[in-house]
């Protein structure tokens, strides 16, 4: 699967889709409102990580589409882009 982001909607939002093209996309719901960027998959590609507008880093299970915070940034560094 590919992951990616897309304003089709009207708000930006991230979306899952097979690889080869073959089946729908499913839209990963997002926690709340915002700006999310820096999205990583898991090694097992079991989770995606994203850092959102307010430095939050969540995981989102891909199966359940549950998104839990897990850390938070106090600081932004303005020459380094923040990715877990």
């Amino acid at each position: 699967s590919i992951a990616y982001r897309s304003d089709a909607g009207g708000e930006y939002q991230w979306m899952i889709a097979p690889q080869n093209g073959a089946g729908p996309a499913t839209q990963i719901p997002l926690p709340e409102p915002g700006f999310y960027r820096g999205l990583q998959w898991s090694p097992d590609s079991k989770k995606i990580s994203l850092v959102d507008s307010r430095l939050r880093i969540w995981f989102v299970d891909v199966e359940t589409k549950a998104a839990t915070q897990v850390d938070k940034e106090r600081f932004w560094n303005p020459g380094a882009d923040w990715i877990p």
